[in-house]
């Protein structure tokens, strides 16, 4: 067989080979066209194109029709795009035999959606119902203003996880966080870049459960105060009886500083101490309170949304899951799940002649945990803070009020066990009551204090 090449006048070539022919373009021609592209100052962008015909090719780009100084690829990307970055951009692709342009495509200037987002978002993440293994705090920080670059971190089921990444200017992300010998977890968020909400939604999975995410910037600062600075007693209701898990109310103090950051030091009705740490609430009064509890074998959280309120007596209210593994101890070794009913008021500390309930003559009553029935007792608050019974009733009963905290503290004799069994509670001020548990052989209960 002859093998024929020849070359024509519009770049085309034909090669015969036996019966089979084949026409090859030797010009340049364009394959992929650019597209238009928006960004912000500062942000980044790439055109992308495209282009075929005989080797070598050499190609560049053009802006409002002059060269672009070293754009010498397919792509073009402006790292830092600046008030002169906007315009008419094209590229030419050129060989031997010719030239070939894209269609022009424009870059056009957006506002900085980032400019009033750039801080740090306090949040949660869980399924519904809340389960230990996919839920828990979730944080980031808008790093910069300028590239919507952030640092980010999740805390759940004994671990904690930092991921990092960029909001597209439409405030699109979809990092992945890498978990050392556990399935990675893949995030989809959406920050607020118009609405004002200044609040992050999304997703987060790890291919076998779905938890939502929602977070909040926390905007409050020393020039910024907080209109809920100041100090709360706070109460979590287990409404467990304290046999399937803690009974009683675990009680605590929460603190809200001028910038907007809230503090919590207490007991869980388990005796289990938390001051988990400082975290922002947000302009809508929203409190993300997650802690994470016992490690060393045993793992558990507490988690949930706290709100603060305008009702009367009560300053803030809201829902936390409760859990915690199997253990070796002496209460609840089987683990549990509880849902924690939250309340709390605010509270002015008193001197030690101060009554900070206001009322002198109470109800004490203890039930659940390994009482065979409910104990009551008449009692009187005296202004130095000890609770004096009245008439019979609950077996050898002490029990005392800080003024300047408003903790409870006491004991009484267990009709079952025959042993000094201890109070411990807290103060609603606003609500003149107080509540909390009192810990047994191997059960919890509730202590109450209220008007008669």
């Amino acid at each position: 067989n002859n093998l024929t090449a020849v070359q024509t006048a519009n770049g085309l070539a034909s090669v015969a080979s036996g019966p089979v022919a084949v026409t090859m373009k030797l010009t340049p021609f364009i394959v992929l066209e650019p597209q238009p592209q928006s960004m912000f100052l500062k942000g980044s962008v790439t055109f992308a194109a495209g282009a075929s015909g005989a080797a070598p090719l050499r190609y560049f780009w053009t802006k409002n029709g002059t060269n672009v100084a070293g754009a010498a690829a397919q792509t073009l990307t402006i790292s830092s795009v600046a008030a002169a970055s906007a315009g008419t951009y094209q590229m030419v692709a050129t060989n031997t035999y010719g030239s070939a342009l894209t269609a022009p495509v424009t870059l056009t200037l957006i506002p900085n959606p980032f400019t009033n987002l750039v801080g740090n978002y306090y949040g949660l993440f869980s399924e519904t119902p809340a389960q230990f293994r996919s839920s828990g705090l979730f944080t980031l920080t808008l790093t910069s203003p300028g590239l919507g670059a952030y640092t980010g971190k999740i805390q759940s089921a004994g671990g904690s996880y930092g991921f990092t990444g960029a909001f597209s200017p439409t405030g699109q992300s979809a990092p992945n966080v890498v978990r050392a010998g556990k399935t990675p977890l893949a995030l989809a968020l959406t920050l607020d870049v118009s609405n004002g909400t200044q609040q992050i939604l999304g997703t987060v999975t790890d291919g076998n459960w779905v938890a939502s995410v929602e977070a909040d910037l926390a905007i409050y600062a020393a020039t910024n105060p907080s209109p809920l600075r100041g100090t709360n007693t706070i109460i979590f209701d287990s409404g467990s009886d304290g046999v399937a898990g803690p009974g009683g109310a675990g009680w605590g103090k929460v603190t809200v500083t001028p910038a907007g950051m809230a503090s919590l030091t207490g007991r869980l009705p388990d005796n289990t101490t938390v001051a988990p740490p400082a975290a922002g609430v947000s302009k809508y009064g929203q409190w993300p309170l997650c802690i994470p509890l016992y490690g060393a074998g045993t793992y558990g959280s507490l988690s949930g949304w706290v709100i603060f309120t305008n009702l009367p007596g009560v300053s803030l209210e809201g829902n936390a899951a409760w859990f915690r593994t199997n253990s070796s101890g002496k209460l609840y070794p089987h683990g549990f799940t509880n849902n924690v009913s939250i309340t709390g008021s605010t509270f002015a500390p008193g001197t030690a002649k101060t009554n900070v309930l206001g009322l002198t003559n109470f109800l004490i009553t203890l039930s659940g945990g390994n009482l065979l029935a409910p104990l009551t007792n008449d009692a009187t608050l005296s202004l130095s803070g000890k609770f004096v019974t009245n008439g019979p009733g609950i077996s050898k009963l002490t029990l005392s009020v800080v003024p300047s905290t408003g903790l409870i503290s006491g004991s009484f004799l267990d009709p079952a066990t025959g042993l000094a069994t201890p109070i411990s509670g807290v103060v609603l001020q606003q609500q003149t009551n107080a509540a909390g548990f009192f810990l047994s052989t191997n059960a919890t209960g509730l202590f109450q204090l209220t008007m008669p």
